[in-house]
């Protein structure tokens, strides 16, 4: 009897594992899923703080724009980036406009109607000579410090900044090239860029515009945001 019994009870020992592995397949594998589960963990933590976008929003950002290709030909300059604007006397745009050579690297405060801006950042802003209403100066600013809104346009600015000389890359200007000849259906030949093109602009550092349509757009946006919360029921 004591022998039936000892085989009985060595018989449930041995089973014991195989049965709770078929219950708990994990059972088998308790270091893996202790290194997945801290990952998880891990990953949780690295996301927090983190803004999700939404489902199809795009970010609205400049990184299409020629600007981000172009490259600096003057030498570095030393300059002041805060928004203080120091000087008094302003330089015509179209003295600017006539010799950039003479004004390269050079302060100088302008001021100008504004003919159009960047849409998505207002990061430039075209000012219109005094003389001439098709000749205008460009002036492009850091993105974020410095935001020239659509109202902006058809009101004087003044802005005060450094004449700087850049350069548009070959291969930069039969991208666009290329794209520009796509959207109209026509063929482009790459080979027809052979040289880099040469842009003068003002760095901007500071600037002043009379802001109140600014506030107003800013103000009428708000109430339509709200209008569209109270409709929802929010």
């Amino acid at each position: 009897m004591k022998s039936v019994a000892s085989l009985l009870i060595l018989g449930l020992v041995l089973s014991t594992p195989s049965y709770l592995s078929a219950q708990n397949p994990d059972a088998q594998k308790p270091v893996a899923n202790e290194k997945a589960q801290q990952a998880d963990q891990g990953k949780e933590k690295g996301d927090q703080g983190k803004e999700k976008p939404k489902a199809g929003e795009k970010k609205d950002d400049c990184g299409g724009c020629i600007d981000k290709q172009m490259q600096a030909a003057s030498p570095a300059t030393k300059a002041d980036t805060s928004k203080g604007m120091k000087l008094k006397e302003t330089t015509p745009i179209s003295e600017i406009l006539a010799a950039f050579e003479k004004f390269e690297g050079k302060r100088v405060l302008v001021k100008g109607i504004a003919l159009g801006t960047c849409a998505k950042r207002g990061c430039w802003v075209n000012l219109k000579s005094e003389k001439d209403n098709k000749s205008f100066l460009r002036v492009k600013v850091e993105d974020g410090e410095i935001v020239f809104p659509m109202t902006v346009v058809g009101k004087e600015v003044q802005v005060e900044g450094i004449v700087e000389k850049m350069v548009i890359p070959v291969e930069t200007l039969r991208e666009q090239g290329q794209k520009t000849a796509e959207a109209k259906g026509e063929k482009f030949d790459p080979a027809s860029i052979k040289e880099p093109r040469i842009v003068w602009q003002l760095k901007g550092l500071g600037a002043k515009w009379d802001k109140s349509a600014d506030k107003a757009e800013k103000t009428e946006k708000a109430d339509k945001a709200d209008k569209v919360d109270r409709d929802a029921g929010r």
